[in-house]
């Protein structure tokens, strides 16, 4: 009785809400196991990578049982700054994603 307490939360949105977020983590879980399988190590990496701005933008907004986090430029600044040093970092390894019109030119191709 005291988890049905805890779970509805007195609010008839809490069930549907709980029942949301655990479909939510399911299907973000099997995703990223299937991009493990089909992408690789490099394909995780850069989706994990881009998923960052999006997790840490999520939580700016005002979901029902997490309160919302301040929004301000400087965070979205902070996060770009950390991706693109992610990308950077990793640049040799998202190199053979690449389309051929976005590879960079002369670096060994003879054509």
């Amino acid at each position: 009785a005291a988890f049905m307490g805890a779970f509805c939360g007195g609010s008839p949105a809490m069930p549907w809400l709980a029942v949301g977020y655990m479909t939510a983590n399911i299907t973000l879980n099997l995703s990223a196991i299937a991009l493990v399988k089909r992408g690789g190590a490099v394909g995780t990496m850069v989706a994990s990578t881009l998923l960052v701005p999006v997790y840490g933008l999520v939580f700016c907004l005002n979901i029902p049982l997490l309160a919302a986090t301040p929004f301000s430029w400087e965070f979205v600044y902070g996060l770009v700054i950390v991706t693109a040093g992610s990308l950077l970092y990793n640049h040799e390894k998202i190199a053979p994603l690449l389309p051929a019109w976005a590879k960079p030119a002369g670096r060994g191709d003879s054509e």
